[in-house]
């Protein structure tokens, strides 16, 4: 079970991401005497991860009472990335929504705002995008925090 963190009062924070480096012992025999010595494995090179876009459809009129917002997730190469865990805050007003979904193979996952607009701009901040045999780029994210007015 993974533990969600919490939201900041703006913005949501990223994740930290700790790799460990894999290790091996060997052991050697020389003149009657046992040794031993750890050796790094170099680990592989991992492919990076980013937010390629995040598109909002608005239900409700005349003012949106509800949304759902589609967030994409692409590798270094532009290809899509499936099976993406992604976490996003929504933030309305005086309140704050958390939510999570997992890309299917088009890098795609579908996601609300719960409902609570009342007509009112909001915030969309992913924070969170994992998957294992990627790396998290932030950096290299197209859009991050979308900021929706009304």
């Amino acid at each position: 079970m993974r533990t969600v963190p919490l939201p900041s009062f703006a913005t949501g924070f990223p994740r930290a991401t700790i790799r460990r480096a894999r290790a091996s012992v060997a052991v050697f025999f020389a003149a009657g005497m046992i040794g031993s010595a750890l050796l790094a494995t170099p680990a592989a090179a991992a492919e990076t991860m980013h937010v390629a876009s995040i598109n909002v459809q608005l239900f409700g009129s005349p003012k949106p009472k509800d949304a759902e917002f589609t967030v994409v997730i692409q590798d270094q190469s532009g290809q899509p990335v499936a099976n993406a865990e992604v976490d996003a805050y929504v933030y309305n007003g005086n309140s704050t929504r958390y939510t999570q979904g997992q890309t299917d193979q088009t890098g795609s996952v579908l996601m609300s705002t719960g409902g609570d607009l009342k007509g009112r701009s909001f915030t969309i901040s992913v924070t969170y995008v994992g998957e294992a045999g990627y790396v998290y780029a932030a950096s290299t994210n197209t859009v991050t925090t979308l900021v929706v007015p009304l």
